[in-house]
Order: C-alpha cells, then sequence, then structure tokens
C-alpha cells in the first residue's frame, strides 16, 4: 500500500481518527511532502459515510494542525531568539564536551 493511497489514508482515519487528520495537516504545514488536501477529501467523505467522525471535528483538527505546523512549527527556528539560542546551546555544549575530553 503506498502512502498517498485512498486506501492507506482510509486505514490511518479509521485507525487514528482526528489525530491523523491533524497530523497529517501539520506535516504538510511545516513543509514536509505529505498528503493534506487528499486527507482532508477522504476523511470527508468517510465522516459522511462511516459517522464516526463528525465533519466539523474534522475541519476543526485540520485547521489546529495546519496553525500548529505554520506557527509553531515550521518558524519556530526563524524566531529572533530561536536560531540564536539553538546555535548558542550547540555551541556551549560543544564546549562542554571539549573541556570534558581535555582533562581526561
Amino acid at each position: 500500500m503506498s502512502w498517498f493511497s485512498a486506501e492507506h489514508l482510509h486505514q490511518l482515519i479509521s485507525t487514528y481518527g482526528y489525530g491523523a487528520v491533524g497530523a497529517i495537516v501539520a506535516m504538510e504545514s511545516i513543509g514536509l511532502p505529505a498528503p493534506g488536501e487528499i486527507i482532508l477529501i477522504v476523511c470527508a467523505v468517510y465522516a459522511s459515510t462511516h459517522h464516526d467522525l463528525n465533519i466539523w471535528g474534522v475541519i476543526a483538527v485540520a485547521a489546529a494542525g495546519a496553525i500548529l505546523g505554520d506557527k509553531t512549527l515550521a518558524i519556530q527556528p526563524l524566531r529572533p531568539d530561536g536560531l540564536p539560542a539553538a546555535t548558542r546551546l550547540a555551541h556551549a555544549t560543544a564546549r562542554k564536551r571539549s573541556r570534558a575530553d581535555s582533562t581526561q
């Protein structure tokens, strides 16, 4: 089964429900090649035929996944304190390791 096949997405939706929708839409919002639009179409058809999922819940989870992926996960390194803080932490860790290696 291919990742992009409708059968695989249907299995994800029936197994994980709203979590699969939110996770896949968030991955697509980050910039990963995930089938966000396809899962929304498959999920809408699934919600209309199986009644396990509510279409309004699907819309809410998809919106939350898109916001989470776009605003939180993808933009975090671009914040003024995001990337420089990560760089400082990496340099500090490297300095500590070099000091530890030199004392042994």
